[in-house]
């Protein structure tokens, strides 16, 4: 796959995923949905009253990690047991190059 994911947005990731693969027209539109949940859910003072926990229903919340785990599952049934092989490659490759890195910027 040779990709490097960045950010916080699911639907900015699918999309960029949706380049090499194809990606259902109903996993974007979730994605949006959590996008929009992402903030508000994680800092208290996003709303002007009450904290994340009393805005939102046991039923969105439900609905939303359903949909976290749709896609979760989308995008690990892409993955094949050799591509998951060859990402843990590339993972492993990385923190040794990173390592080295450090290592050599010794005070």
């Amino acid at each position: 796959m040779r990709a490097e994911a960045w950010g916080h947005s699911v639907a900015d990731l699918l999309k960029e995923l949706a380049k090499k693969h194809d990606v259902p027209d109903e996993l974007a539109d979730v994605a949006l949905e959590l996008d929009k949940a992402y903030i508000p859910t994680r800092h208290p003072n996003v709303h002007l009253s009450g904290s994340p926990r009393s805005r939102y229903t046991k039923g969105e919340a439900r609905r939303l990690k359903e949909y976290a785990e749709r896609i979760v599952k989308f995008c690990s049934d892409l993955l094949s047991s050799q591509k998951r092989c060859q990402l843990i490659h590339s993972l492993i490759m990385k923190c040794r190059f990173e390592k080295d890195a450090v290592s050599k910027k010794r005070f």
